[in-house]
């Protein structure tokens, strides 16, 4: 592409621009509307950056008249997002919301900045990306809820070949409310360039190397009968390395983020779920290692003489209390293993030290009120964390804000925060150590009112941990293990326990932008699988690993059907006959439609017979000339943005998201979120029906009910 070209493409999105700014700055809600910053992005900007990807792709060396026009239009794309941010700022300050409503322009904005570096900055060693993670840590901010936005934070990260918080990035993206699924995928790649990492600090790379290795174990369910071997190992390494020289607050906070997410991840049942107790004995054991520090240092001298990095990890023991008061009471049986005595009988002790320090902490009953009193540096960074919603998903932020003069103010109010953890100011550092021991207190109390082999006496204040109650706790863990002979459990095998898989996967890591295309992986081998015993009963903290049908309640009226697309092709006429019974809403995702009107057209003529056959079912029953009367007010034709259409006159839509267009996965989970509300009375509101063993994945990642079997609905 010439310089001249190049210039032309820079004239098709300021000139929208401008007029853009004007709207957003008159009227915001008219922008939002109409939703200007995304379609600037889409319509104007993007289709030039893509141009740029290509350009690179086929040019080994650009020529450098050929860079500096697109460095002046990059500059450029970037001010008109800065323009647009100003506009929205100034309109925010006039309006009462929690959050600024300017994070898609930021996230543009760190978007341009980095493909200045990864295309314009051709030497690694000239990349820059301080400017980028700015923005996308500012977008987080903003929009802490956004998956996406994690994700795109993650990509910096490993092109910095900083794997931890790559990981750390990559699960905070799958544990918001809005996830970024390709993550997941995106994980893959990282966990087998960890490690091969070379670092210039051995003892720290060794570290890395043992914790991203037990998460890949506990995240793909891969080797775990190594696990207890490789978790020692690590705790020698993080016990003569860690505990010794400490670690940054921050860092803290990424390795107790990352143990929560990944445990969550698992989405198990009363502790049951396959790698949920390695997880949770990871997350526990190196907080273990941690009371003994943060004990000596409720009694040692004042805190503020502390010097270098924190070696009591105090911002992993609170986040951690955390979330053991918010899991659920029925996973006490795994909480009160045995082999769990020594973690709680150090705890206690921290707690009974605590009692005597902060004892109108114990008086405290309103956790909402408590937590806002004692803000901390982590909690902006724990906002939309799924595993600790039950803690922070109540708290607004914006009401420890004296400020008045609008957003800015109170977000320019945090950075300040985060500047002061970072740097690690003396005055605030020395008080936010106390803020957190009176958390663990506090968290201590309610922790004791949930499991029973944790008892708090309100006479002594005193905390106690209870022999008795651990061996009931361990009568209960063995008969967990004891199936039912009479139960039928239905075994659906994961994707890792397959032998050999012959499927290659295409993986965009950047996901939405396609920046790493066609990067292709096939899936680990393994060089065994798992035994039918293995799979349901595991001796020691492994649990058992079931998926009984009866874990998806089906409602006649309640329960909304969406079947994939290779339901309609190999099982039709059982899916027709649920369509036909009238018994079941069944919600056809637009996506659906025209994947069979693709695969009309594949040369495999099976293949395209059965699209043939279910695509003319579909058009008849959503025939724009078919009588009212006969239409089946049951069938319904969704739209990914959740609208239902009365027929087929509309067979495709835009899947387009974040600047990138969304896999046909993505698209029916979409449509399938829509549909969810929760599960009221315990039935489930929407069940996926797939062939797909991934899509299945994915699915629960996300929440949504998925099934293998149309059986499950007791009619074929």
């Amino acid at each position: 592409m010439t310089v001249v070209e190049v210039q032309a493409l820079k004239d098709r999105p300021f000139s929208h621009a401008a007029l853009y700014s004007k709207i957003i700055s008159y009227d915001q809600a008219l922008g939002a509307k109409y939703d200007l910053e995304s379609r600037l992005w889409k319509n104007a900007i993007y289709p030039a950056i893509d141009v740029l990807r290509q350009q690179s792709r086929n040019c080994l060396v650009l020529e450098k008249s050929v860079i500096e026009q697109w460095n002046s239009f990059l500059t450029e794309a970037i001010q008109v997002h800065e323009d647009i941010i100003q506009a929205l700022e100034r309109q925010s300050s006039k309006v009462k919301e929690p959050v600024p409503a300017w994070h898609r322009a930021v996230n543009h904005a760190g978007d341009l900045e980095r493909y200045r570096q990864l295309y314009l900055q051709q030497k690694e060693e000239d990349r820059d990306w301080t400017a980028t993670k700015a923005r996308y840590k500012l977008s987080i901010l903003l929009a802490p809820n956004n998956g996406l936005y994690y994700h795109q934070l993650a990509i910096i990260y490993v092109h910095e070949g900083h794997h931890l918080e790559a990981l750390y990035s990559y699960l905070r993206s799958l544990t918001v409310k809005s996830p970024f699924v390709n993550s997941r995928d995106a994980m893959k790649l990282l966990f087998r360039s960890a490690a091969k990492n070379k670092s210039t600090k051995p003892d720290r790379q060794r570290f890395e190397q043992l914790f991203v290795k037990l998460q890949e174990m506990v995240f793909t369910k891969i080797s775990l009968d190594q696990f207890i071997d490789i978790q020692a190992h690590f705790l020698r390494v993080f016990s003569s390395l860690v505990l010794k020289k400490g670690l940054p607050e921050y860092e803290w906070l990424q390795l107790a983020a990352i143990n929560i997410a990944n445990v969550s991840l698992l989405g198990a049942k009363e502790g049951t779920e396959v790698g949920f107790a390695e997880g949770v004995s990871l997350t526990l054991r190196v907080m273990e290692a941690l009371l003994k520090g943060c004990l000596e240092l409720v009694h040692g001298e004042d805190a503020s003489e502390v010097q270098g990095d924190d070696v009591t990890g105090l911002v992993y023991v609170q986040i951690v209390c955390a979330w053991l008061t918010a899991m659920e009471e029925d996973v006490e049986a795994l909480l009160g293993d045995k082999k769990l005595v020594s973690f709680w009988s150090s705890f206690v002790n921290l707690c009974n030290t605590l009692s005597k320090q902060y004892p109108e902490i114990l008086s405290m009953t309103n956790m909402e009120s408590f937590l806002l009193s004692d803000i901390l540096p982590e909690d902006w960074h724990l906002r939309g964390f799924t595993p600790l919603k039950s803690i922070y998903g109540k708290l607004h932020f914006g009401k420890t804000q004296s400020s008045t003069s609008g957003l800015r103010s109170a977000v320019d109010g945090v950075l300040e925060v985060e500047r002061q953890w970072v740097e690690r100011a003396a005055d605030a550092e020395n008080e936010w150590r106390k803020r957190r021991l009176r958390r663990i207190l506090f968290f201590a109390k309610m922790l004791a009112e949930k499991m029973s082999f944790l008892r708090y006496d309100s006479e002594t204040g005193t905390f106690a941990y209870l022999k008795a109650s651990v061996d009931e706790v361990d009568a209960s863990l063995k008969a967990l293990a004891n199936l039912d002979e009479e139960e039928e459990l239905e075994y659906e095998p994961y994707d890792f326990e397959t032998k050999r898989s012959a499927i290659v996967d295409v993986i965009d890591v950047e996901g939405t932008d396609g920046d790493v295309a066609d990067l292709m992986f096939r899936r680990q081998e393994l060089h065994g699988s798992l035994s039918a015993r293995q799979r349901t009963v595991v001796e020691g903290p492994q649990r058992a690993r079931t998926v009984p049908s009866s874990a998806i309640k089906f409602k006649e009226g309640v329960t909304v059907l969406v079947f994939d697309t290779n339901f309609w092709l190999g099982k039709f006429e059982d899916v027709k006959k649920v369509v036909e019974s009238g018994k079941w809403v069944v919600s056809v995702p637009l996506v659906v439609i025209a994947e069979l009107d693709g695969l009309k057209k594949t040369t495999d003529p099976t293949r395209a017979a059965e699209a043939k056959t279910a695509s003319s079912y579909l058009e008849a029953e959503f025939s724009a000339n078919l009588d009212s009367r006969k239409r089946k007010k049951w069938l319904k034709l969704q739209t990914s943005q959740g609208n239902f259409l009365g027929s087929l006159m509309v067979r495709t839509e835009n899947w387009n998201e974040g600047g990138g267009r969304m896999s046909n996965d993505d698209v029916v989970l979409k449509c399938c979120r829509i549909l969810q509300k929760g599960k009221e009375g315990g039935w489930s509101e929407v069940v996926l029906f797939t062939d797909d063993r991934n899509l299945r994945l994915k699915a629960r990642v996300e929440g949504v009910d998925v099934s293998g079997k149309i059986g499950d609905l007791g009619m074929v």
